[in-house]
């Protein structure tokens, strides 16, 4: 009895085990590569297909007895028997690279969003649930009908001898050759896709820098920058910085009024003065959404507001070109009905 209970079992409390501990040694120990490149590719390269196959097809796979022309009673009868050790392989690592982008196109649609922390914990926890519910189906059947781990199975797969079922496993020892270079082929595209995953480049890490205004629907926007205002009234603009970085940062924010003017060379400043500032500390991942009241201003003119990041302490001269990050809104005074039509310019 307890050697059946360990046959049945012992495949899915590895996956409900690499649910557990992946995300607590990548997210809270915080391994580095290539330690953790060797931790997350298995686990994201063929467990999440193997818990999703293994509720689907809780059973055991038998070798068939029917004719292999019957096509629709062969299909019936795996339906009922399970998959075999090579098909569920092969298909574990297909489905494993079709669950890791729906995923992250769900994360799209939350304010999570598509970054490697979210997707490794929303993977780990569908595999946790996946595989606990393939448990609770395999315990439903007898324990001549639980799926689990067949070693005899695994063997014939690329070495044992023919089965009777016309599985992948075969008597040749080319076909078992190319049975190999099938599985190997096939891992390649989400091995490469998994280790870009938990080994990100320098190039990866950077910070959001936005400045928009809200619309009725209370929808941040660009088209909602106020680039028109009445004198003496305000107008409120937000500044919205995210860390990207891989680690907490301290930001400064410095907004400065400037007046320019339009030469054969382009746009000089004629004079700038600072209106405000903001700091913020973020750890990883966080955002702030920064609300600076804009105005009043003179009428009858034309300003660039210019919004600049740095990292740390802003300098005692900030411009442009010692900002970590800047950005240009374009407003006008004016008490006529006269329609501006220049908007914000980004710049990194």
């Amino acid at each position: 009895m307890a050697a059946h209970t360990v046959e049945w079992t012992v495949d899915l409390v590895c996956c409900i085990a690499l649910a557990l501990l992946v995300p607590v040694a990548v997210l809270v120990v915080g391994v580095e590569s290539p330690l953790r490149a060797a931790i997350t590719l298995p686990f994201l390269v063929f467990v999440p297909g193997y818990a999703f196959l293994a509720t689907v097809y809780p059973e055991r796979h038998e070798p068939s007895t029917k004719s292999r022309d019957a096509t629709h009673a062969l299909a019936a009868h795996r339906a009922q028997a399970g998959i075999p050790a090579g098909e569920r392989l092969v298909l574990s690592v297909l489905i494993s690279c079709a669950l890791t982008p729906f995923v992250a196109l769900l994360l799209n649609f939350t304010g999570a969003g598509v970054r490697p922390r979210p997707v490794l914990v929303a993977i780990a926890g569908l595999t946790l649930l996946l595989s606990v519910g393939a448990v609770a189906r395999r315990a439903r059947l007898s324990f001549e009908r639980r799926g689990g781990v067949s070693f005899a199975a695994a063997t014939n797969l690329f070495g044992g001898e023919g089965s009777s079922d016309g599985g992948i496993g075969q008597s040749s020892t080319l076909v078992r050759a190319l049975n190999v270079v099938v599985v190997l082929a096939l891992l390649l595209v989400p091995v490469t896709a998994a280790f870009a995953f938990t080994a990100p480049t320098a190039g990866q890490q950077f910070t959001e820098f936005s400045v928009t205004g809200q619309n009725e629907s209370g929808n941040y926007t660009v088209e909602s920058l106020p680039i028109q205002l009445e004198p003496g009234t305000e107008e409120p603009v937000y500044v919205t910085i995210r860390n990207q970085e891989g680690a907490p940062e301290s930001y400064t924010v410095v907004a400065m009024l400037q007046r320019t003017e339009r030469t054969d060379d382009g746009v000089t400043v004629r004079s700038s003065r600072r209106l405000t500032s903001f700091e913020r500390d973020l750890a990883d991942g966080e955002r702030a959404r920064i609300t600076h009241s804009l105005g009043p201003l003179d009428a009858g003119q034309r300003y660039r507001v210019a919004y600049l990041l740095y990292t740390g302490e802003a300098p005692t001269n900030p411009t442009r070109d010692n900002a970590y990050r800047s950005l240009r809104v374009w407003v006008t005074v004016t008490e006529s009905d006269e329609q501006v039509l220049v908007g914000p310019e980004e710049h990194s």
